[in-house]
């Protein structure tokens, strides 16, 4: 198996690059590397790809058909066309870019470090010792492809509490990103141009009024394998779904489907056996206060897995809440997308994305409120972990200082 580099250090990587990048490669050549690594990739069946699942798998204790699975969702939009598309989107940029990655998400940075690539930058990947498997293996595949295309990409890895070796990284580079929480963003030093892809969260609209009952029926299977996928861990993944209807019972209807659909995806996906002691008590919390509520005589339901294997908890009146992840959804009720303002006031700032679904004219209204509030990416259900090349990741930060054309 591939590992990072624990020897050569920051400031040998980026003279490294450097002297990588006098060797001039044009833009069309780096996208058709790019492409073919990913493509492999895309096969279930290739070397690298097989053995990171293997090794992601065991280390993080998730089922190989969940890795799987999210691996598909994750490169479903990294076409050939779509990587030439964002080619010619960028003006050629050169120089080192050095990228932090997080541990909570296998191949999460995917998307930056191609456009950096396809920029005409050099790539310095500092790797999560909780996640040390992806970007290794993916680079391999890259060498294997375009060795010369490789050159210009370095994996790294160092404990997180090394900070003259993250100091370094941060000195040797002209752009850095970093992604992770918002301490980890304030504890990074910043000598040069810098962007930080903090906590976020996602969520999803779903306007039932007008729409079949086998249409609402597949809005939530899709729901649910959006939170299914990489364990509701990343910022793509939904908390809380507003359902918008006449009735209240609707919402309530939904999440019983919801609760159906995710218990068939515990069957072919199945959730980790064992959590640890922080993340199962927080799903035994949001469970046992959902329980009493409902006893007491509130407008809430509890729908609960064996084990702590999914949570879908009806709860009418809900603002937006951020849920422990594994697979535990909350379903509220909302009669306007005026009522779905009121329910995101505090959190708008931090959502990434929503996934919007139904009929109109409900659903133009929902999505010109989203447009307001700044959400980053409005997607559909089913396709939330499926995030396009060219997602305004954060804001869009990102994609004006790598060089997109205007």
């Amino acid at each position: 198996m591939n590992r990072a580099s624990t020897a050569e250090s920051p400031a040998a990587a980026a003279a490294r690059l450097g002297g990588a990048l006098r060797l001039q490669i044009d833009s069309p050549r780096i996208a058709r590397a790019l492409s073919a690594a990913i493509e492999s990739w895309r096969d279930r069946t290739s070397e690298h790809r097989r053995r990171a699942v293997a090794a992601i798998a065991a280390r993080v204790r998730f089922s190989e058909p969940l890795v799987e699975a999210s691996f598909d969702a994750l490169l479903e939009p990294f076409s050939a066309a779509e990587i030439s598309k964002a080619a010619a989107s960028l003006e050629p940029r050169a120089g080192v870019a050095g990228f932090i990655m997080a541990g909570n998400l296998a191949g999460a940075g995917i998307h930056e470090v191609v456009l950096a690539l396809l920029a005409g930058r050099a790539v310095i990947i500092k790797t999560a010792s909780s996640e040390p498997d992806f970007f290794p293996a993916f680079a391999a595949t890259l060498g294997e492809v375009d060795a010369d295309v490789a050159q210009r990409l370095a994996v790294l890895n160092w404990r997180r509490d090394n900070r003259e070796r993250t100091a370094e990284l941060a000195a040797s580079v002209d752009l850095l990103i970093a992604y992770g929480d918002d301490s980890t963003m304030a504890a990074i030093p910043k000598p040069c141009q810098f962007i930080g892809f903090g906590s976020r969260v996602s969520g999803a609209v779903i306007a039932v009024d007008g729409i079949a009952d086998a249409v609402r029926g597949e809005f939530a299977a899709q729901i649910a394998r959006d939170a299914t996928l990489y364990e509701q861990l990343g910022c793509l993944s939904p908390h809380q779904v507003f359902v918008v209807g006449a009735s209240a019972h609707a919402a309530r209807d939904f999440a019983r489907a919801v609760s159906i659909e995710l218990a068939r995806l515990a069957n072919t996906l199945p959730a980790r056996e064992t959590l640890n002691l922080e993340d199962a008590a927080a799903i035994r919390r949001v469970r046992e206060i959902a329980r009493w509520r409902s006893i007491v005589g509130e407008p809430v339901e509890l729908h609960e897995g064996p084990r702590l294997d999914w949570t879908v908890v009806y709860d009418r009146d809900a603002r937006f809440t951020i849920s422990p992840g594994y697979r535990t959804l909350l379903v509220s009720a909302v009669a306007t997308p005026r009522q779905i303002e009121e329910r995101l006031d505090a959190i708008a700032p931090f959502i990434e994305s929503l996934a919007i679904a139904g009929a109109e004219p409900m659903l133009f209204q929902i999505r010109a409120l989203a447009e307001r509030l700044g959400v980053a990416r409005i997607a559909k259900p089913g396709a939330m972990q499926s995030a396009p090349l060219d997602w305004r990741h954060g804001g869009g930060n990102f994609l004006e200082l790598i060089g997109r054309r205007r």
